[in-house]
């Protein structure tokens, strides 16, 4: 069974929601997860009115399913 859990390239708190970011430079790329607090200053660029909308992309973020419902899942499709 693999869990993944994001979390904020900065702070690392667990209890807090993340969205990606890809920032781009000179040839080189780098991709972070960042809390609201911790991407502020992007987002302060982003609304500038410089940046173009990236194609919308699947989320990497899924469902949160509790055990119980990971093992009903996994009974259902072995059956």
């Amino acid at each position: 069974m693999k869990v993944q859990l994001v979390v904020c390239n900065v702070c690392k708190d667990t209890q807090l929601d993340t969205k990606p970011y890809a920032i781009t430079s000179e040839g080189r790329r780098v991709s972070v997860d960042l809390c609201e607090q911790h991407s502020q200053p992007l987002e302060a660029f982003l609304g500038e009115g410089n940046a173009k909308a990236p194609k919308s992309r699947p989320s990497r973020r899924g469902r949160v399913m509790t055990m119980e419902e990971i093992e009903q899942r996994k009974q259902a499709q072995a059956s």
